[in-house]
């Protein structure tokens, strides 16, 4: 009786009454919460060559749009880090889902100009400074230690999910009904996920924060989590510029342009993959930021393997970039969160501030150096950056473990 009490008080704690999330049912939410909170912006660059023919305007305005979401995700990322992790998980969802919606519906409905559509988007990179940090909170506080990896991983597939969702979106609604019913679209969906997240708020999330000492209950080691930030964003960097430049690069030397989409495809496939058998591996086996910073290293070497020209040496070159070099995602978030148990929400808000900057620079960087010098230039400066990732990574490393009252040997 006492045994059979004991387990039933387990379960309660877990999530209120409704018992403990399972952890797909929770990688799902996760997935779900990303992708709801990205579409916008995804969605206006799958469809930009409609809106552009629609709205009139070039190529460099719907940069500018696109680079407006992205400020504005980088601008709130932590202060709206600190409304999820006090909001708890499931409402921070449910209002990232939301704000998407009305992003998304104010695209479909009251963009006419360049202009309207990009103070609308200023909003949905809002959506996304709360759907991250509440996803990753959502693992933090509910997911059992020995599926955290692997659900982190599954997580971070999701930034790939929402780029295939929107794309798919030209063929099925953008070319048949027109773009506007995509945004009408993925305004419902967005809107159905909100209603289907849990109403409840799990009582191990207050758990985790009474737990922390009162003197770290309210912030975390912020500038420790700087160079982690400056490093992730290099990263993301590298990793943007190779998915945005792979298969015109490729075109260049030589393959097909259906070839060239081939190769981006399975690059992509593999960085997918990877994510997710980085975090199976880290629930198994100690991984952390050692082994982030290595990925990066691997990464570097698949870039400069571009730099040859040879088809072959692209092919798995592009391969060993994508996986290692962008398969480390889940397992930086991963890492981050066990660092800061006390605000896994604001702390990965700390770090998603590096990635936003990281995702706008780096194409414009690559295609500025591709432009004026050569597409070697461009990828050796890459290589070396994700080569400068790694070491911060390292200095990230020590630095967290010094906040978090570990003793470092010299």
């Amino acid at each position: 009786m006492n045994h059979a009490r004991s387990r039933g008080g387990d379960k309660t704690s877990a999530s209120g009454s409704a018992g403990p999330l399972k952890p797909f049912y929770l990688g799902a939410l996760a997935v779900a919460s990303l992708v709801a909170a990205q579409m916008p912006t995804f969605l206006t660059a799958g469809v930009a060559v409609q809106i552009q023919r629609d709205l009139n305007f070039g190529t460099s305005a719907l940069g500018m749009a696109i680079a407006a979401s992205l400020a504005a995700s980088t601008v709130g990322s932590v202060p709206l880090s600190r409304v999820v992790q006090h909001l708890g998980w499931a409402r921070g969802m449910q209002v990232a889902a939301v704000v998407s919606a009305m992003a998304l519906i104010g695209v479909a409905a009251l963009a006419t100009s360049w202009a309207a559509l990009t103070g609308i988007l200023i909003l949905g990179g809002l959506a996304k400074s709360l759907g991250h940090p509440a996803a990753n909170l959502a693992i933090a506080a509910e997911a059992p230690p020995r599926h955290r990896g692997l659900l982190f991983g599954i997580k971070q597939a999701g930034v790939p999910a929402t780029a295939t969702l929107a794309g798919l979106s030209v063929p099925l609604l953008a070319l048949t009904l027109g773009w506007r019913s995509a945004f009408w679209a993925a305004a419902a969906g967005a809107l159905i996920f909100g209603l289907a997240v849990p109403r409840h708020r799990p009582a191990r999330e207050t758990k985790l924060r009474s737990a922390a000492p009162s003197s770290s209950r309210k912030e975390v080691h912020a500038l420790s989590l700087i160079p982690l930030a400056a490093a992730a964003g290099m990263g993301v960097a590298v990793a943007n510029s190779l998915a945005s430049f792979l298969t015109t690069y490729s075109v260049e030397v030589g393959f097909s342009e259906g070839a060239a989409g081939f190769v981006l495809a399975v690059g992509s496939a593999t960085g997918i993959a990877m994510r997710v058998l980085i975090g199976w591996l880290a629930d198994r086996h100690t991984l952390g930021l050692g082994a982030v910073s290595l990925l990066l290293v691997i990464g570097s070497v698949g870039i400069a393997m571009l730099t040859t020209g040879s088809q072959i040496l692209i092919v798995f070159g592009s391969m060993l970039a994508f996986g290692a070099g962008w398969g480390w995602a889940g397992l930086f978030n991963l890492a981050v969160v066990q660092r800061n148990p006390q605000a896994p929400a604001v702390a990965t808000g700390f770090t998603q501030i590096g990635v936003y900057v990281g995702a706008g620079l780096g194409p414009f960087l690559f295609g500025v150096l591709a432009e004026h010098a050569s597409f070697q230039t461009a990828w050796w400066v890459f290589a070396t950056m994700a080569i400068f990732a790694a070491a911060l990574m390292r200095v990230g490393d020590r630095a967290t473990l010094r906040a978090a009252g570990v003793q470092i040997p010299d």
